[in-house]
C-alpha cells in the first residue's frame, strides 16, 4: 500500500471517529435505537410483519454505525503502517 491511500485512509478514520464524537449524531443514534426498541416491544407478538419492519430498522441502524467504525479501525491501522513504513525506511 502507498502513501497516499494510507493518508486517505487515515483521514476518513479521522472524519470516521469525528462523526461518532459529535454529540448530535450521538444523540441522534441513541434517540433512533430507543425508539425502535420502544416501538418493537409495544407490537403484539401476532404483529410480526411489523415487528420485524422494526427490528430491522434497529438492526440497519447498528450496521451503519458499524460501518463507520470500520472506518475508525482501517485509519488506526494506516497510521500504524505508515509508521511502520517510516521505521523501515519507507520499505515493508
Amino acid at each position: 500500500m502507498n502513501d497516499e491511500t494510507l493518508g486517505k485512509e487515515i483521514k476518513q478514520g479521522r472524519s470516521a471517529e469525528d462523526l461518532l464524537n459529535d454529540p448530535v449524531l450521538t444523540e441522534t443514534i441513541n434517540y433512533l435505537k430507543d425508539t425502535y426498541l420502544k416501538a418493537w416491544e409495544q407490537t403484539s407478538v401476532e404483529n410480526s410483519v411489523e415487528r420485524e419492519k422494526i427490528w430491522m430498522m434497529y438492526k440497519t441502524l447498528d450496521t451503519v454505525v458499524g460501518h463507520i467504525n470500520s472506518y475508525v479501525d482501517t485509519g488506526k491501522l494506516a497510521k500504524q503502517q505508515l509508521k511502520e513504513m517510516g521505521e523501515q525506511g519507507g520499505l515493508f
